[in-house]
């Protein structure tokens, strides 16, 4: 029984795994695997489209809209190494989130309010 395929010749191709094979959004090496670097953009490009400080939205439903794309992405690449990456990302998107919140708050004096409230 012949199935008739065709091989791509283009995508085709024989690597040692040293080279790193991309798959899936991945890079697989022998001794490693981590994230693609076109992935990543796509993940920050998204998260900029959430996060806008002049979207109108307040920060419960920026959160409502981000925490499916996030807990996506990392449940898809939780496969790969990708501890390190979320340190710096995280804190990255933290920063994006209290970006917004402040514009929100628009005046100093309820900035202070909010937080001698809250014990700073």
């Amino acid at each position: 029984m012949t199935l008739k395929l065709k091989v791509n010749e283009r995508k085709t191709r024989i690597v040692h795994s040293d080279e790193g094979i991309n798959f899936l959004g991945v890079v697989i090496g022998s001794t490693y695997t981590h994230i693609q670097e076109k992935k990543l953009k796509m993940l920050k490009i998204k998260v900029k489209q959430i996060t806008r400080r002049n979207g109108g939205m307040n920060l419960a439903m920026v959160l409502e809209e981000l925490n499916p794309v996030l807990r996506g992405f990392v449940n898809y690449f939780k496969v790969a190494n990708i501890s390190q990456i979320l340190k710096p990302l995280t804190g990255w998107i933290r920063r994006r989130l209290s970006a917004i919140q402040l514009k929100l708050w628009k005046k100093v004096l309820k900035l202070h309010r909010i937080l001698k409230l809250r014990g700073f």
